[in-house]
């Protein structure tokens, strides 16, 4: 969404939260990411973060992502799910979060 995340925390193998958030600018983001962190007690610097969705690694988005989190990735998903040609110039990651619900629900 090109402002709207879907943010969730996983602690201990559990889920903790899974929250749809709005924002404007990439400042808001980290905003609510900080909050989230705060609230749950984590540190930013020690969480490991995965992006996936439609965010590139050149974007501004990204780049604000990585001021306050030291263990960001892109979530390239499961390798082993064949994508159709037509998706095959786009990156793996742009199609993770759809793909990871496909599962959840099979």
């Amino acid at each position: 969404f090109p402002a709207h995340v879907i943010v969730t925390l996983q602690k201990d193998d559990r889920l903790m939260i899974m929250q749809g958030l709005p924002f404007e600018t990439p400042e808001d983001l980290s905003y609510h990411l900080l909050n989230i962190v705060e609230q749950f007690g984590l540190d930013a610097a020690e969480i490991q973060f995965y992006v996936s969705g439609l965010i590139d690694q050149e974007s501004v988005i990204h780049d604000e992502l990585l001021k306050y989190f030291l263990n960001v990735d892109i979530d390239n998903g499961m390798p082993d799910i064949e994508r159709d040609e037509v998706f095959g110039n786009h990156p793996a990651h742009y199609f993770t979060s759809c793909l990871s619900l496909c599962q959840c629900g099979s």
